[in-house]
């Protein structure tokens, strides 16, 4: 079982459970960027999104994984002014603010 975790800049990843983690910072578009939320996608799991902003900005982006976090792309964003994100079982990407679900 894969398990993810966020934080600051980084993404650490769990192949075994939880019982070790490497950080995987390659393909992330911009290193310079903080990391806030990863959601996966409930019907294929190697699909992962990140929310993300440049370091002293609050406009977010989403990024895409399709290959377990290997690699990333854009997915959409740039002036999103979100807090959280989340993937629901039916293949719908959901983005939180203080104003309601977007």
């Amino acid at each position: 079982n894969n398990i993810y975790i966020v934080f600051k800049d980084s993404l650490f990843k769990s192949n075994n459970g939880g019982t070790n983690f490497s950080k995987s910072t390659i393909g992330i578009i911009d290193p310079a960027s903080n990391l806030f939320y990863i959601a996966i996608d409930n019907q294929t799991s190697s699909n992962l999104y990140i929310l993300s902003s440049k370091k002293g900005d609050s406009c977010k982006s989403v990024l895409k994984s399709t290959d377990s976090g290997v690699s990333w792309s854009f997915n959409f964003g740039n002036y999103l002014t979100v807090s959280k994100i989340i993937s629901t079982p039916d293949n719908k990407l959901l983005l939180g603010s203080s104003g309601g679900m977007l």
